[in-house]
């Protein structure tokens, strides 16, 4: 029996994310696979991402733990805290140098911002 936990953050469909991320050696496990990261307003296809799941191992189960992805510039203009330091980390990603330097410091934007709300971030 195993529990897996599959982030599906990122640019590509959550199927795609889900079969990249699966084991090829699964085949007589029972398994149960914890879905994290974010998700659109539409919500995640269980049925479809499960059948996605299915002929890797002996038995399934899929558990939504995504969060509602949400632009991480949305709250900038804020009067507040988060407002602040937004505005901060992007006054310090508009001076970087390079696509390496910006990644980085949107990543700690994003690690930030989770620390403001009381939440986790999972990194990409």
């Amino acid at each position: 029996y195993q529990i897996l936990t599959v982030d599906l953050t990122g640019p590509d469909a959550p199927a795609a994310a889900l079969a990249a991320a699966l084991p090829r050696d699964g085949g007589r496990d029972i398994v149960r696979i914890l879905l994290a990261g974010e998700s659109g307003v539409e919500g995640l296809d269980l049925g479809a991402l499960t059948a996605v799941a299915q002929p890797y191992f002996a038995s399934v189960t899929l558990r939504d733990h995504t969060r509602l992805r949400r632009e991480l510039w949305e709250r900038l203009e804020e009067n507040s805290l988060t407002g602040l330091f937004l505005r901060a980390m992007r006054r310090r990603m508009d001076g970087a140098e390079d696509g390496a330097e910006r990644e980085k410091l949107e990543l700690a934007a994003r690690f930030g911002l989770a620390a403001l709300e009381g939440r986790e971030e999972v990194r990409p």
